[in-house]
């Protein structure tokens, strides 16, 4: 038995590349690939590719999402945190020279934005409930209005 074997999952590097492919090419710039088996699962664990410009509107979790760590394994994208109002507070280069990791905590709002193709590995707590884990910003464009260039132009400094 080879090491592999051993693993419950084991990811390629041709899958990596397969799945940046993947995210070039989506509407929304980006794929992912879950890790985890359910929703349900209490760690929710996820590979996501993004292609430049990726538009992640700015959200924030509840505090039963106590936090979201964000691990870059290909390239480098800036965690964007912002204060209640829109405001950009601070910027965090993830990958490369920058950080190694981030995790945010619940209730900041934040927001990713990649000049350049990247792939990172998202981890949080579930179960995954859609309509009760994530709050958009009432700030910012939703995804697909008009609105989504200029403001990414903006977050782009």
């Amino acid at each position: 038995m080879s090491m592999t074997d051993s693993l419950l999952q084991a990811i390629t590097p041709a899958q990596l590349t397969e799945l940046a492919q993947q995210a070039e090419s989506a509407p929304r710039r980006r794929a992912h690939r879950l890790l985890h088996q359910s929703h349900a699962e209490v760690v929710q664990r996820l590979l996501i590719a993004v292609a430049p410009h990726s538009y992640f509107r700015p959200h924030r979790h509840p505090a039963a999402v106590p936090w979201e760590m964000l691990l870059p394994l290909r390239g480098e994208l800036e965690l964007l945190l912002f204060d209640e109002t829109g405001q950009l507070e601070s910027r965090h280069r993830l990958g490369g020279t920058g950080l190694a990791l981030a995790e945010v905590p619940a209730q900041r709002w934040h927001s990713l934005y990649c000049p350049t193709p990247c792939l990172l590995l998202e981890i949080k707590p579930g179960p995954y409930l859609p309509e009760r884990y994530v709050e958009f910003a009432p700030w910012a464009p939703a995804e697909g209005s008009p609105q989504v260039a200029a403001y990414l132009s903006r977050l782009a400094g």
